[in-house]
């Protein structure tokens, strides 16, 4: 996804989380993704690769959202409200990361 916007591999790890190789000082993390997000497969890789490092990690999948939903509120407005979804999932999960 990042040679799209010209970035060179090279320079994918100053860009990108996901090309990290080792995570000794990653604190508890949510990743929050829409369900229709282009480059949610990147959000599920790296989920996988924080909990085998042992990091404390939960992830939010929105539904029915894509990328620019939660950014872009006002104009895509269909659907669940993204910040609703993930508050009532970040109260019911207090105390878990």
């Amino acid at each position: 996804m990042m040679s799209f916007w010209g970035v060179p591999e090279s320079e994918y790890r100053q860009y990108s989380p996901y090309f990290v190789m080792d995570y000794p000082h990653v604190p508890s993390t949510t990743i929050v993704v829409g369900e229709h997000d282009g480059i949610r497969s990147d959000s599920e890789v790296y989920f996988e690769k924080l909990k085998q490092a042992h990091v404390k990690v939960q992830k939010i999948v929105v539904p029915g959202q894509t990328h620019n939903t939660f950014l872009m509120r006002k104009a895509l407005t269909g659907g669940v409200d993204p910040a609703v979804v993930i508050g009532d999932i970040v109260l019911d999960n207090r105390g878990l990361c």
